[in-house]
């Protein structure tokens, strides 16, 4: 389990050693060619079934995700139009697209009327995103600091929603991860100065829950961004747009609670998790775990502790190693 924020040495409880126990005999079951008994589980474990619920509707609807992409592939998901290019709609003159994201893509636009160049980003067109969208709109405008990208303007063009906000020319954390690891030092200041956005967050009741380097954005000084509120959720409302047992975060960096479909479980310190697996994968050049599949990931979340970061590279710092351990705790 990830660790709370006020008291990360707390050890595993005897639920939680039974609840683990219970995960076990769920995967094996789920991964086995005889088929699996839901109802047999829960009679087993009564006092466990809103977990064991939501770690199995969890798991289900992953593997129902792999094999729709599998069987439809990208393109014939319902999206917004690519093809926005040279257009303007609205105050927005729509000049190259820049990105994609697990919610829509992302277009360099200059707004028209006060000639700012923006970053775009317009959701597919599923009710259901469009929800998300909004709370990721509401959630990140909110916040005003200075490694999280700012929010200019919320709005609909011809029906779709879309979000203006500031553009930061570089690139994300990943595609310069994807160059190698960064120097102790440097992984330091980077994730503490991660560690103080997101605690200005956490301070306004705004968790982000899908912290990862594709989700910091970095300038051309590498100064970093925190982005894509796109799972955030406010800590007072009890409003939960992700449904117990959805995919809620990304496989390699999303908290054991997150993994086992836990929702209503997750609480800041799985941001704090969240931080230590970039942490993590800024020493390394890796996250904390990485499978063939999405779902062996999540069974290697749940079940296995994180290789140590100077097992996997000698010369890393281990006071930092240290650090990036508790916060996977």
């Amino acid at each position: 389990m990830s660790s709370s924020a006020s008291d990360i040495d707390s050890p595993l409880s005897s639920s939680d050693d039974r609840l683990e126990l219970a995960l076990e005999e769920a995967i094996n079951g789920l991964e086995s060619d005889q088929g699996f008994d839901r109802d047999a589980l829960i009679a087993k474990y009564p006092d466990l079934a809103e977990d064991l619920h939501a770690f199995v509707d969890n798991w289900l609807s992953m593997e129902q995700a792999t094999e729709d992409v599998a069987r439809v592939g990208l393109a014939g998901m319902a999206q917004p139009q690519d093809d926005l290019c040279g257009r303007t709609i609205g105050d927005y003159e729509i000049l190259e697209r820049i990105g994609s994201g697990g919610m829509g893509l992302v277009f360099r636009a200059r707004h028209t009327q006060l000639d700012r160049v923006v970053a775009l980003k317009m959701v597919w067109n599923s009710s259901r995103d469009k929800s998300r969208f909004r709370i990721e709109a509401e959630a990140a405008a909110s916040l005003h600091h200075a490694n999280i990208v700012a929010i200019h303007e919320i709005g609909e063009l011809e029906g779709q929603p879309y979000l203006s906000m500031q553009l930061i020319d570089g690139k994300n954390l990943q595609q310069r991860l994807d160059e190698g690891p960064l120097m102790d030092r440097d992984a330091a200041h980077l994730v503490r100065t991660l560690a103080d956005a997101v605690h200005y967050a956490h301070q306004r009741g705004v968790l982000h829950r899908d912290l990862k380097p594709a989700n910091v954005l970095l300038d051309e000084d590498e100064k970093p961004f925190v982005t894509d509120f796109g799972l955030a959720k406010q800590l007072d409302n009890s409003v939960e747009i992700t449904r117990s047992g959805a995919i809620l975060g990304t496989p390699g960096y999303m908290a054991p609670e997150q993994a086992m479909g836990r929702v209503k479980s997750v609480t800041v310190a799985a941001d704090v998790y969240g931080l230590g697996a970039i942490l993590y994968a800024v020493l390394t050049g890796q996250p904390p775990f990485r499978s063939d599949s999405d779902l062996l990931t999540l069974r290697q979340i749940i079940e296995d502790p994180p290789v140590a970061p100077r097992s996997r590279c000698a010369t890393i710092d281990r006071n930092v190693e240290t650090i990036c351990l508790k916060c996977l705790e």
